[in-house]
């Protein structure tokens, strides 16, 4: 059964990729793109084994390459903690998700990671 909520919570990731274009930047929009992909077609059959896997190598991938590139990049102290008061909350929401699941409280716990996420790298796209 396809997750539709998931589908359009998938689509925050667009912000990012759109806006990192907008910025010049070209790998970290591209990651945001492929992140966006893998997620909409992993949320539309979450039954299939492989495209979770492929969505969980995509979407850490893509955390750890915004991650690093923020660490190595942004300059100002303002936005690093802006980002990693936002990493909490990408953890927190992540595991509280995982925690909940399968009660039907994960699904907007997940969609809220989602949205963390995309915050996350529209901080690391604004401040490099």
């Amino acid at each position: 059964m396809a997750h539709y909520s998931l589908v359009a919570s998938s689509a925050f990731f667009l912000g990012p990729t759109i806006y990192g274009f907008y910025r010049g930047h070209r790998m970290l929009p591209i990651a945001s793109c492929i992140t966006t992909i893998a997620s909409v077609v992993y949320w539309l059959d979450p039954q299939c084994l492989e495209k979770r896997i492929l969505d969980l190598i995509v979407s850490k991938s893509a955390g750890v390459l915004y991650f690093v590139y923020g660490w190595k990049y942004i300059e100002s102290p303002s936005s690093r903690m802006y980002g990693y008061m936002n990493m909490v909350g990408i953890l927190t929401t992540y595991q509280t998700a995982c925690l909940l699941y399968p009660s039907p409280y994960w699904i907007p716990c997940h969609m809220m990671f989602h949205y963390m996420t995309a915050v996350g790298k529209l901080i690391v796209v604004f401040s490099t």
